[in-house]
């Protein structure tokens, strides 16, 4: 099974979840949604899911961040996209962008939010299988973030386009295929 877990303000079944579908329709791919404005729901996102050595999890953007951590808690592979490395600085960063569209309150209890994501910090990878993948043109997530926080722990493939939400995933489908029928 494949468990995709979406970026920020973004939701579980959308464009990236279909993509999979068609890609894999053989695979079960299961894809819940969390609210974006309450982290602490997070720590329910698997309810109710039976995970196993055959499980795979996908992750972008935050998505990433948080792939990364439930495959390290639970010992099952990952695919990364974009991923998020240090949320407290890169969405405060992108908080910081969007603060004048913001009344007071909304802005602090985002900034509040956001340091709840520190508690899904992974500091050991250990022998976690994962794929990682960064575009350049990624104008939220600068990629040098993630070949810094991968540097001397797993390798990162880098491609020149394919912006923040990695929507060309034809690109990496031998790539994934290849890492979830991994042994």
């Amino acid at each position: 099974m494949m468990l995709y877990i979406h970026g920020f303000n973004s939701r579980g079944e959308g464009e990236k979840y279909n993509k999979l579908k068609t890609l894999f329709p053989d695979v079960p791919i299961y894809s819940p949604t969390y609210d974006s404005s309450n982290f602490d729901t997070i720590d329910q996102l698997l309810h109710g899911i039976e995970l196993d050595e055959n499980t795979m999890f996908i992750g972008c953007s935050l998505g990433g961040y948080l792939a990364l951590y439930f495959a390290c808690k639970y010992k099952v592979k990952a695919v990364l996209l974009n991923p998020v490395t240090n949320p407290i600085k890169q969405l405060t960063n992108l908080l910081e962008l969007q603060k004048g569209e913001l009344n007071k309150t909304d802005y602090h209890h985002w900034k509040a939010n956001i340091q709840k994501l520190d508690k899904f910090r992974v500091n050991e990878i250990g022998s976690t299988s994962l794929s990682i993948f960064v575009n350049k043109d990624d104008d939220v997530i600068d990629c040098k973030d993630t070949i810094d926080f991968f540097q001397d722990k797993r390798s990162v493939e880098v491609f020149e386009s394919g912006g923040h939400r990695f929507s060309d995933l034809e690109k990496i489908k031998k790539d994934i295929e290849f890492h979830y029928y991994q042994i």
